[in-house]
């Protein structure tokens, strides 16, 4: 892929993509981890040239502000956790697009190319039911009693209430699942070297309701 313009649209959203990190060249990212005391503490950490299982993370911290996370595990043992800092002025939507993060800008020695596919996909219309709630008017009675000198007069008086009930109803909807398909490429530093990429994806499913019966 080609390196886009540094002020591009990072559009990738705050889960985790699973899929394969592959260095074609011996790497060195740095790792950071908090202290007891609250501060961070940078390490380098060699990786070989090589194929690596993967996950990707974009996150936004409280603290720490706009991240993507990028873990590698080989041989079922984690090899290194390196945290990519994403500029403030980056706007983060959640469909298509590319971005492209300097190495000054990451903290990282590499700079960094990526890009987002996302597709949706409908099901079938399928039917099923749902508990659900609804009013019925109903009549509540009381005796209501008056007493004038000696005489005592009682009279039943009834006032509609609404009244709330759990039920089931019939509904129609579609599953739509959605698939993000992301792709990164770690250059040398102010060069067009490729060092590195990861192709990943992330997926789920939701029920997209298109019409409903009556609750009863």
């Amino acid at each position: 892929m080609k390196i886009l313009n540094l002020v591009t649209l990072l559009v990738l959203v705050s889960c985790k993509f699973s899929g394969e990190f592959e260095a074609a060249k011996n790497l060195e990212l740095k790792q950071v981890k908090r202290t007891v005391f609250g501060n961070d503490k940078v390490t380098v950490v060699p990786v070989v040239a090589g194929k690596y299982v993967a996950e990707v993370d974009f996150d936004k911290g409280v603290f720490k502000g706009k991240k993507l996370e990028l873990v590698l595990n080989q041989n079922g043992k984690k090899v290194v956790e390196a945290e990519f800092k994403i500029p403030e002025n980056v706007v983060i939507p959640e469909q298509n697009g590319t971005v492209v993060i300097t190495a000054q800008e990451s903290g990282q020695n590499y700079d960094l190319y990526g890009e987002l596919k996302t597709t949706h996909t409908a099901s079938e219309v399928r039917q099923s039911t749902r508990r659900c709630t609804y009013t019925r008017s109903v009549n509540r009675c009381e005796e209501r009693c008056t007493t004038t000198g000696s005489t005592r007069r009682c009279e039943r008086v009834c006032r509609p209430v609404l009244e709330r009930h759990s039920g089931y109803q019939y509904y129609d909807y579609r599953v739509v699942t959605t698939v993000k398909k992301v792709d990164l490429e770690l250059y040398s530093a102010n060069t067009r070297d490729e060092v590195a990429q990861f192709a990943g994806s992330y997926s789920s499913s939701s029920e997209d309701v298109i019409g409903s019966g009556i609750c009863r």
